[in-house]
């Protein structure tokens, strides 16, 4: 069994059924269908190999009433399907068009059907490609000045008959967006300062040639574009919150071209420039009007069924709703988060704003109130490189109902049902408002202010730990503060108990809970780690909640080294801190120090640490320098193997002795050398161990790697309720991983069953290693493997603190010197065992 879900609602534009009680999300390869009424996910439509980013829903007066349940779709992996999505069947018909799909609008089906006796004509598509020369890799971002190649392109495309028309419309640096007109006369696209728009035509020939276009310019880089329901008014959006109405765009040229029919339409006409209200140089408009509101870009626009209203919306979070006959608009603030689309449903008085926070909400027009809300996992912000050694928490499964816990930008924990793929609450870590201001300084290269870093969960769930971090600014400020919070007994909610301000005097990189006691250990780069654990002195009950205080016991330090990981031993009798490159071992009840383990060669920072189950193994990795991984075996304390592997996550599996790694595929800086973000830096490796053999027991490849996590699961997600009711037959659990991609997907599969493979958009099917040969090798050569050190005679071997324990008690304790003297110094000669020619002399 496989679970997915997760994604973001909100990258592309989504579509309302023609009856309007679905709602058409594109969520990575899949198309999700929504009931408006439950705002729960109904069917997925699988058959895509990469993002979809284009949903069109078949309306009904090109159907006949026939069916209202079709939908073309569009892909980066270069096909554009035609479905059913009443099933989760496979698409009716597949059109494999050759090059990544950013955005594809079909004007044909918004024409009017063909009477009675004439021939219907064939299914047109206009297709802004990624346009990429054979062999090169995409870049997702080009840069101004200097030589950059054309990678995008609007091409025309006949669905009917499986080929492209000669030519193409216009070439761009970066794929850009279309837009259609309500009836499919027009459509549109914005690149640089210049608003296109193409006339369509009623037939088509061999050649780009027969479609009209009319460039509309601006003094502004223009963001978006869309048309009122007459196809008289051209509307785009700018960089500086403007926004700009044409009138009657391209009438003049469609005279002329009637007059001069056959002439080359690529050039508009010369002739005397008119005079025209706002219109800029010769441009094809009667007018041109201007209205302003926003402080920061538009980034979505939409006019109303009936055209009496514009829409617009930008970073601010604000709706604001325009007539534009009169210039005066109305304002629905606080949506929580940048607009970036706005859809018209089939009610008037109903239509969806797509947030950047990865909500869908529906507001009713006449109350300006939210109905509804589909929410998806929150974003969250990577953090900044004055963090680099905090290793954060990305996501994890909150012990007592198995939901998976996520920090979000908005510092808050999202708590998400896996198995539903629906939201289920969100408690509040540290306040803060989000306005206008604070995301275009969430932009800057400075980037946000405020974070949470971790968060850890008792064994038995009552209890969670947070750290919630504010950087200073211009080295003024700045704190931590480590939070406590009590689960109610009843439902998903937590109360604050204990707040420790700046609990350590650096940046906290780790926090980690004891596995059967309340204990919790944190780890900073201030060379100390903190063992914290509930004071008996605070404590208050009631009928649904029990509260208790929380103190610090006691505070370890290594050589004066920095605390860069810790992870407990299944059994809780062993904590493991990583200072700086060293692995120590510790007492976690009497903060004893108990030895060091071997350092490899060339060791580095150590990022991630933890204890294999079921087994004598701890495996640690470091990021910095050269990436390595490196397994211990502790009965006798050497090197069982050593990788040179990038690890982006580690994580251990409860019920069997193996981990799972991602190991990212590319180098770890993300930006080349020439400034782009490389693609091939986010692809990564999910691989599966056993701590005795460096080689995978299974491998998959992911694409968002970096800034992804993995963990696995101790409660039964992957079988049914009704399975886990019925089944007594004492069968062992199964493994659980949850794999969560920079993007926000993720993936629930058993690692370890071989009959169950992960064919789904994040995970494509496992390839065990080869007889003789590792997954590994092919992509990083020959792991390096140390020889296993013989265990060596432990009466004979000298330990790093040979008086043991003698010492270790306050100085009003210890005995007196005369006392101790003699042990102390007994202690420190080396003991060795008798041979047998020593025995003889």
């Amino acid at each position: 069994m496989v679970i997915r879900g997760g994604a973001s609602l909100v990258r592309y534009q989504p579509a309302f059924s023609n009856d309007g009680k679905r709602l058409l999300v594109c969520k990575s390869a899949l198309v999700t269908v929504y009931s408006t009424a439950t705002s729960l996910p109904v069917l997925h439509l699988s058959g895509h190999k990469d993002a979809v980013t284009t949903v069109i829903v078949v309306p009904t007066n090109i159907t006949g009433n026939v069916s209202t349940n079709h939908c073309w779709t569009a892909s980066m992996d270069g096909t554009v399907r035609f479905w059913d999505f009443s099933t989760d069947a496979p698409p009716i018909k597949t059109i494999v068009v050759g090059r990544p799909i950013v955005s594809m609008v079909i004007p044909s089906l918004l024409r009017p059907p063909p009477k009675e006796g004439e021939k219907a004509s064939n299914m047109i598509a206009y297709l802004s490609l990624r346009w990429l020369k054979e062999g090169h890799e995409p870049r997702l971002e080009a840069v101004e000045g200097g030589k950059v190649d054309w990678h995008g392109r609007v091409k025309v495309y006949d669905l009917t008959k499986s080929r492209y028309l000669q030519g193409s419309l216009i070439k761009t640096i970066t794929p850009q967006a279309l837009s259609v007109s309500p009836f499919g006369s027009f459509v549109g696209l914005t690149w640089n300062r210049k608003v296109h728009v193409w006339r369509v035509p009623s037939t088509y020939s061999v050649h780009v040639r027969c479609i009209t276009l009319t460039t509309l310019h601006h003094t502004k880089t223009c963001r978006v574009v869309t048309f009122d329901p007459t196809e008289r008014v051209v509307a785009a959006g700018d960089d500086t919150g403007r926004i700009l109405c044409w009138q009657s765009v391209g009438e003049r040229r469609l005279d002329q071209i009637v007059k001069q029919k056959g002439s080359p339409t690529s050039v508009i006409p010369k002739g005397p420039k008119h005079s025209a209200s706002g219109v800029r140089g010769n441009d094809d408009a009667e007018s041109c009007t201007t209205y302003h509101w926003h402080a920061n870009a538009v980034q979505s626009l939409c006019f109303s069924v009936d055209g009496t209203y514009l829409f617009s919306g930008g970073s601010e979070g604000t709706l604001v709703i325009w007539q534009p006959e009169t210039g005066k608009q109305q304002y629905r603030p606080r949506l929580g988060g940048p607009l970036v689309y706005i859809t018209q449903s089939k009610d008037p008085s109903v239509f969806a704003i797509s947030c950047l926070d990865n909500t869908i909400k529906f507001i009713n027009l006449g109350t300006t109130h939210v109905e509804k809300c589909f929410q998806g996992i929150r974003t969250f912000t990577p953090l900044p490189d004055v963090l680099k050694w905090v290793s954060n928490t990305r996501a994890l499964f909150e012990p007592k109902d198995g939901k998976l816990a996520f920090p979000t930008d908005h510092m808050g924990l999202q708590f998400y049902d896996p198995v539903r793929d629906t939201h289920l609450a969100e408690v509040q870590i540290a306040p803060r408002t989000y306005v206008g201001a604070d995301f275009k300084k969430d932009l800057s290269e400075s980037g946000p202010s405020t974070f949470v870093t971790h968060v850890a969960f008792s064994s038995d769930g009552s209890i969670m730990a947070t750290i919630d971090i504010c950087l200073p600014e211009e080295d003024i400020g700045g704190s931590a503060t480590l939070k406590f919070w009590d689960r109610h007994a009843r439902r998903l909610s937590y109360t604050l108990s204990t707040v420790v301000n700046d609990p350590h005097g650096a940046d906290i990189t780790s926090m980690v809970y004891h596995p059967s006691q309340h204990l919790l250990v944190t780890c900073s780069v201030d060379a100390t780690f903190k063992v914290w654990v509930q004071s008996s002195d605070f404590k208050v009950e009631d009928d649904y909640e029990t509260v208790t205080g929380w103190r610090c016991r006691s505070v370890g330090s290594y050589r004066h080294k920095q605390m860069l990981a810790g992870a407990f031993s299944p059994d809780g009798s062993l904590l493991a801190a990583a200072a700086e490159e060293l692995v120590t071992l510790w007492n976690p009840y009497t903060n004893g120090f108990v030895t060091s383990l071997a350092s490899v060669p060339s060791p580095q920072k150590i990022r991630h640490l933890a204890f294999v189950h079921k087994s004598q193994f701890l495996v640690a990795a470091s990021t910095e320098g050269k990436p390595r991984m490196t397994v211990w075996h502790l009965p006798t304390l050497s090197v069982r193997w050593s990788s040179l592997l990038y690890v982006e996550a580690l994580a251990v599996d409860p019920r069997n002795s193996v981990f799972s790694v991602i190991a990212l595929t590319g180098p770890p800086s993300m930006v080349t050398k020439d400034g782009y973000e490389d693609a091939a830096n986010r692809k990564a490796v999910v691989a599966v161990f056993n701590p005795e053999d460096p080689t995978p027991i299974a491998a998959w490849s992911i694409r968002e790697g970096r800034g992804g996590t993995l963990m696995f699961s101790t409660s039964n997600l992957l079988r049914d309720q009704e399975e886990v009711k019925e089944s007594d037959d004492g069968r062992k659990p199964e493994s659980c991983l949850a794999v969560l991609t920079g993007s926000r997907e993720y993936v629930l599969f058993n690692p370890l069953d071989k009959k169950v493979q992960p064919e789904v958009f994040a995970l494509p099917a496992p390839q065990g290693p080869e007889e003789g040969a590792s997954a590994f090798s092919a992509l990083y050569g020959k792991a390096a493997t140390p020889k296993i050190r013989e265990p060596k005679d432990v009466v004979g071997m000298r330990a790093a603190r040979p008086w043991g324990d003698l010492l270790n008690a306050p100085s009003h304790v210890l005995p007196s010197l005369t006392r101790i003297s003699y042990a102390f110094m007994e202690s420190l000669l080396e003991k060795q065992t008798d041979t047998e020619e020593q025995r003889n002399l």
